[in-house]
């Protein structure tokens, strides 16, 4: 049987983590980051920590990305961070 059409067939994507924000504010940022950019994304996260806020350890939201768009999303937050650090402050 030929399955080469057969759309079930395809394989699952695999996602892979990105990021992992330092808190649960950073989360939406940095995905619409990715998402503008033309990344797609997913934030995976035990439900227990959605619930009561926790943001570290396995608790810890993980901003993730197909398995094949993970280079140029690590070099697009890597460019991102590095334009933002050389942004002045405003005192």
């Amino acid at each position: 049987m030929d399955t080469s059409k057969d759309p079930r067939a395809k394989q699952a994507e695999v996602w892979v983590t990105v990021y992992e924000p330092l808190n649960q504010a950073e989360t939406p940022v940095i995905v619409a980051l990715l998402q503008d950019a033309g990344f797609q994304t997913h934030v995976q996260q035990e439900s227990i920590g959605a619930i009561f806020g926790l943001s570290v350890g396995q608790w810890a939201a993980l901003i993730q990305v197909p398995s094949t768009q993970q280079e140029a999303a690590e070099e697009f937050l890597v460019a991102h961070f590095e334009a933002m650090a050389q942004e002045p402050v405003d005192e």
